[in-house]
């Protein structure tokens, strides 16, 4: 009878494997989290722009009248502080009023592909992909 003692080569691969299928979900999990809280951060800067162009509406009695596609230019338009993008993920912004139009349109989008859009007209968020994390293509939940 030997008296070895150790773990045999199967059993180290069952628990590497193991260790592995629990961190391909828990990575999977963490990702899709991140990318709801990135549609959450969206979604909170375009109430923001929202909350800004009624009050501009309230004041002057019409939205601006823009075509606007950075944050410089929403943040002068609009005299708000919208932050520069986050560290993970970059945002571009779209600001649109027509003339004549008692509507506008906002979209922010991420460099992953996906847009986060609020249509005045409607009063709906929706996505503009169908790789949101939450948003569908007729609305946000």
């Amino acid at each position: 009878m030997s008296d070895r003692s150790g773990y045999t080569l199967i059993e180290l691969l069952v628990t590497v494997i193991i260790i592995a299928v629990i961190s391909g979900l828990a990575i999977n999990n963490y990702i899709r989290a991140l990318q709801t809280g990135y549609e959450r951060d969206i979604i909170m800067q375009i109430r923001m722009m929202q909350n800004a162009l009624e009050i501009e509406e309230r004041t002057t009695g019409s939205y601006p009248i823009a075509n606007l596609n950075d944050r410089a230019s929403i943040n002068t338009a609009l005299k708000l502080q919208i932050p520069d993008n986050n560290f993970f993920s970059s945002y571009q912004y779209t600001y649109f009023s027509g003339s004549g139009t008692p509507y506008y349109v906002i979209q922010v989008t991420t460099t992953s592909g996906w847009a986060v859009s609020y249509d005045h007209s409607t009063q709906r968020y929706y996505c503009s992909s169908s790789t949101c994390p939450t948003c569908t293509a007729t609305s946000c939940s």
